[in-house]
């Protein structure tokens, strides 16, 4: 899997980045986007506590190049989240400097809800998607 500069550099600052990833995939649910073999993405979330869930990606470079039915999938999954798990909210976190994530996420209807300040290196949004009304 090649990275993007976003996630090289998360990588290169958070030396056991990989390992994290591996111990969210482990206590949650995880998923691999494939194409001919390649892997083009792995992702899935993580609970927080309860009713809460964490969403996580970890995507090749050349991904975008398949934007639409990347998109589709994306959000395919998030629309199916409260039928396979019991939850209230999702939240991401994406880079501030990294627009086209801001809007792939504002496009599955994820909202900015504040800004972390040197959050590891760089600033980051807090982005959170509520499900349904209360559970």
């Amino acid at each position: 899997m090649r990275h993007d500069r976003f996630q090289q550099s998360l990588i290169t600052r958070i030396p056991d980045y990989l390992d994290r990833l591996e111990a969210q995939s482990a206590a949650g649910a995880g998923f691999t986007i494939l194409e001919n073999g390649r892997v083009m993405a792995i992702f899935g979330v993580t609970p927080v506590i309860p009713l809460v869930y964490e969403a996580w990606m970890l995507r090749d470079c050349d991904i975008a190049e398949r934007g639409r039915p990347t998109a589709v999938v994306s959000r395919r999954f998030f629309e199916a989240l409260p039928s396979a798990l019991v939850l209230r909210r999702c939240q991401i976190t994406v880079e501030c400097s990294n627009l086209g994530a801001v809007r792939f996420a504002e496009w599955l209807d994820f909202e900015i809800e504040g800004r972390m300040r040197s959050f590891g290196r760089t600033d980051s949004y807090m982005m959170g998607k509520i499900y349904g009304r209360s559970i």
